[in-house]
């Protein structure tokens, strides 16, 4: 994350924004993009499944490790 918070939206256009976000220092994995956004799936460590869109402004893509 480039920022400290990053939004997840519930579509590839970011314009319906979900209670959910990102913050920096989580790493994410990118299961499909587009030109603007990028849709990711995360589980957190207790447990609780996250999925959504997030702005390719707010991220910093990099290859996988």
């Amino acid at each position: 994350m480039i920022k400290n918070k990053a939004q997840l939206y519930s579509d590839e256009n970011c314009l319906y924004a979900k209670t959910q976000f990102f913050v920096k220092g989580n790493k994410l994995l990118s299961i499909a993009e587009n030109q603007t956004s990028i849709y990711t799936e995360f589980i957190t460590p207790d447990g609780k499944f996250m999925w959504g869109w997030l702005k390719k402004t707010d991220v910093k893509i990099k290859a996988a490790e």
